[in-house]
């Protein structure tokens, strides 16, 4: 496990922050720190930086459940090299009065025989914290394109799909409890 905090040139003290949470931890992982780039350009440092064969991406505004990462750990094992994104189900979530409160039920993205056709319809959407990336696959497709500041996370999936790229859904873990954001 690794943790990487990309700083895209915040102002606020989030970098400290997690520098001292990170320091705190047996895990390894460090700050990054990079001029304002945008959300490609920072998770493009991040993934070139990490020695991971699967890469997480995490927003500021993201929640994992606490059952994500292993869930998606355990499907990783014994996949084709072909399977390029695991993802899962995931919800929208806001805090309200120092609670994380549901506003919609979950959402349920299908990728399956067809990716690239199943990734342009409504339903195919999956939400970026609800999905890990094999290194080997962001390799090939040069991972996001840093022109783009909005649906960056969508041009990488399709661009994985149109290179061959397999999706698999991870397993809810047992009790039906959602393993994305």
């Amino acid at each position: 496990l690794e943790i990487l905090v990309i700083d895209d040139g915040s102002t606020d003290d989030s970098a400290e922050i997690a520098d001292s949470v990170l320091a705190s931890t047996q895990v390894r992982g460090h700050v990054i720190r990079t001029t304002r780039g945008g959300p490609s350009r920072a998770r493009n440092a991040g993934w070139r930086q990490s020695q991971g064969g699967w890469i997480q991406f995490l927003d500021a505004d993201d929640l994992l459940h606490p059952d994500k990462m292993a869930v998606h750990a355990g499907a990783t094992l014994s996949l084709s090299d072909k399977v390029a994104v695991i993802y899962s189900s995931w919800q929208i979530l806001q805090r309200q009065d120092r609670e994380w409160v549901l506003l919609d039920p979950a959402m349920c993205p299908m990728v399956e025989a067809d990716p690239l056709g199943d990734l342009l319809k409504p339903e195919g959407f999956i939400a970026t914290g609800s999905q890990i990336f094999r290194r080997t696959w962001l390799e090939r497709v040069g991972g996001f394109d840093e022109r783009y500041r909005q649906i960056e996370d969508v041009d990488l999936m399709l661009r994985i799909a149109m290179a061959g790229g397999e999706f698999r859904r991870a397993q809810q873990p047992r009790g039906g409890k959602q393993a994305g954001q």
